[in-house]
Formats: C-alpha cells, sequence, structure tokens
C-alpha cells in the first residue's frame, strides 16, 4: 500500500455528517434565551449553564476542524468565563451565554479581516443591479 491510496469511501471521514449536528447545535443555541425565559422559575440556573456549556463544547467538537485556528482559544475563554460565572452569579451567567456567543463571532469577524480569507467578503457589483 503506497502513501497515496485513498481509504475505501466508507473509511473516509464524512462532513456531510456534520452538517445535522451543527444545524442542531444553531437552532439549539438561537433556542437557549427562550428557553431560559420560559423556564426561568421552573429550573435551577445550574442546569442552564450546564447547557451552555455542554453547547459550547459540543460545537467546538463538532467544528475542530471546519474552523479557524483561533477560535479555540476565544471558544475557550468563553467557556472559562461563563464558567467563573457561575460560580460567582448563576443567574448572571445564565444571561451572559448569548452575548459570550456573540463576543466570539464578533471576534471572528474582527480577526478573519485581519488575517484572510474573511468571513464575510463583498458582493461582487453585478449582485446589486436590479433586474430590467
Amino acid at each position: 500500500m503506497t502513501s497515496s491510496a485513498r481509504l475505501p469511501e466508507a473509511a473516509q471521514p464524512d462532513t456531510a455528517s456534520r452538517v445535522p449536528r451543527s444545524i442542531f447545535l444553531a437552532a439549539a443555541g438561537a433556542v437557549y434565551p427562550f428557553a431560559v425565559y420560559a423556564a426561568w422559575d421552573h429550573v435551577p440556573g445550574g442546569v442552564f449553564v450546564a447547557v451552555a456549556l455542554a453547547l459550547l463544547v459540543l460545537r467546538a467538537a463538532t467544528l475542530r476542524r471546519l474552523m479557524p485556528q483561533y477560535l479555540l482559544p476565544v471558544g475557550a475563554a468563553a467557556a472559562i468565563s461563563l464558567a467563573l460565572l457561575s460560580w460567582l452569579d448563576t443567574g448572571l451567567a445564565v444571561r451572559a451565554y448569548p452575548v459570550l456567543i456573540s463576543l466570539v463571532f464578533a471576534t471572528a469577524f474582527g480577526v478573519s479581516l485581519l488575517y484572510p480569507p474573511a468571513v464575510m467578503t463583498p458582493l461582487p457589483p453585478e449582485c446589486g443591479r436590479a433586474a430590467s
């Protein structure tokens, strides 16, 4: 077997299998604030913090091959911040999760502008023209 031999189709990593997990994690992250609002009086804050930390870890594990290397320390800082906040004030930590996620995405956008490829790129001029 040579070094240029390819793996059989069944043994190759399947990026398509990550798509449903990524969609689930994005949906779970979007639902999180509404779940907190709906269950605030019925569920202990520590449960929400545990769910938020699990979402952070699962998102990093699922997307580790697709995300740029600079996002790993940013995501780790968000998880550590959330854990420290939960130790100080659980209610604050529960409310801080959406803010921390926004900071992670803002950092990813800002760093991608400094070190291309950028997350967002300008559309070509023909995309802005109205159909005549």
